[in-house]
């Protein structure tokens, strides 16, 4: 996704009271965006339905296969699979 897309979404996401922005000390072209409470409250009501959502998409592959799946999701998307 490129710069201007993300930064719009970041706005509208504002705008929503979902992200603050605040301006890096070290560097005011840099902005860092943090969840809300109410943001946050979301992603905890939202859990437990993401988490059926996975075990359904999920189902049918054995363990060591999600595993795997797991594994290439995050390469692709740099995440650390332990983070959950």
């Amino acid at each position: 996704v490129d710069r201007s897309t993300i930064a719009d979404i970041v706005r509208r996401m504002q705008a929503k009271g979902l992200v603050k922005r605040k301006r890096l000390k070290t560097d005011a072209r840099v902005y860092a965006v943090s969840l809300t409470e109410k943001s946050k409250k979301i992603l905890t009501r939202a859990a437990p339905a993401a988490k059926r959502a996975d075990e359904q998409l999920l189902a049918p592959l054995s363990d060591q296969e999600r595993a795997r799946l797991l594994k290439y999701l995050a390469m692709i998307t740099n995440v650390d699979p332990a983070d959950g």
